[in-house]
């Protein structure tokens, strides 16, 4: 049973409510109103001046044997259903949080691993682009075109590059001083700069590729990445965990 405190939560409310706590197993508040301390000039204090927290989740959950049988205060909201189907309603309720709360623990793995493996590429290409420069740059680029050769990429559906089946533009890398960009892959002339040509930074995911289309993820990428790791291994450097040293 979930119950909520409407209005304002006075001191006799809230003697009420632990009295509540105390006597139903199981019994939860959250509060859906104000919580206000008034001084003795009866003023209100003001945020700066006081911190509250119920310290309670918004949607405990109960089990089967939890129950409340007593009368409730006319400020308090909620009903005592111990039916058959609530009982699986707050059960699958249960199971869903749970659900949830494991999504949300992969999630947060899953984005700081590749978020380590974004900061090691980068750092990977970076060293292999100040020792090898153009070469390097020419070696992807001709990946980036076998895999337009071979694959020949299409617009998936209608946007502001280009329509449903129309081919889509090549990207390619090009070297300026010390910053690295793709170019030609819209009709605009527009560039993108990157610190690795596998990924970008991405404050949802950690990270993520440059273009998210298939042909670039499934095609692309990978033979890119095969490049770097050629270089790589030219140059004697190989990846322990998430450093980077030399063989």
């Amino acid at each position: 049973m979930e119950l909520a405190i409407k209005g304002f939560v006075t001191a006799d409310r809230l003697k009420e409510v632990l009295a509540l706590l105390e006597a139903g197993t199981g019994v939860s508040c959250y509060f859906d109103g104000k919580l206000r301390l008034i001084t003795k000039a009866g003023e209100a204090l003001g945020a700066g001046d006081m911190v509250a927290s119920t310290g309670l989740d918004e949607h405990e959950s109960l089990d089967e044997e939890d129950r409340w049988d007593g009368p409730l205060p006319a400020y308090l909201g909620g009903v005592v259903d111990n039916s058959p189907e609530e009982i699986e309603r707050r059960r699958l309720l249960k199971a869903e949080r749970e659900r949830d709360a494991r999504r949300r623990v992969e999630q947060a793995t899953t984005k700081e691993r590749v978020t380590r493996d974004h900061r090691t590429d980068k750092e990977m290409f970076g060293r292999l682009l100040a020792r090898y420069g153009q070469p390097l740059i020419d070696a992807i680029n001709a990946e980036i075109a076998a895999v337009w050769d071979e694959v020949k990429p299409v617009f998936g559906h209608a946007c502001k590059d280009g329509k449903a089946g129309q081919s889509r533009l090549m990207p390619q890398l090009e070297l300026r001083g010390e910053v690295v960009s793709f170019h030609g892959f819209n009709a605009s002339g527009s560039t993108k700069r990157v610190s690795t040509p596998v990924s970008m930074p991405d404050g949802m995911l950690g990270a993520t590729p440059v273009w998210k289309y298939k042909e670039w993820v499934e095609h692309s990428v990978p033979r890119i990445r095969a490049v770097i790791e050629q270089y790589a291994e030219k140059a004697h450097l190989v990846r322990v965990g998430d450093t980077l040293r030399s063989s």
